[in-house]
């Protein structure tokens, strides 16, 4: 299995369900793996089964905006992307671009059920 769940200390659920989203969504393209199945399970099991897509578009995304592949980090360590990608959907209602309309859809997906 591609994706874990991971112990980060956060705040908020959301942000954990993204960090485990991007990480499993990463792990998933470097094993040469469609990421979708493994989203679909990892949202599944969090109680989002329709953000699946969301999460796999909100990566693409992000990463053709870093233009780099997307840094994941190890264990309860957040790397630079992830932290920038849990800052940024704080902040998505800022400013409009495709990157920013996948991040206020998943947070207020996310937010409206809390």
């Amino acid at each position: 299995m591609i994706h874990a769940p991971i112990d980060l200390p956060a705040e908020r659920n959301s942000e954990t369900l993204i960090v485990e989203a991007a990480r499993c969504w990463r792990r998933a393209l470097d094993a040469n793996k469609a990421a979708m199945p493994r989203l679909h399970a990892l949202a599944c099991a969090r109680g989002w089964p329709m953000l699946a897509p969301v999460f796999d578009s909100l990566m693409r995304l992000f990463e053709d905006s870093l233009n780099r592949p997307f840094e994941a980090g190890r264990a309860k360590a957040l790397s630079a992307d992830e932290r920038l990608l849990a800052e940024l959907t704080q902040e998505a209602r800022d400013f409009a671009t495709p990157l920013a309309c996948a991040l206020f859809s998943i947070r207020f997906t996310l937010d409206r059920d809390q």
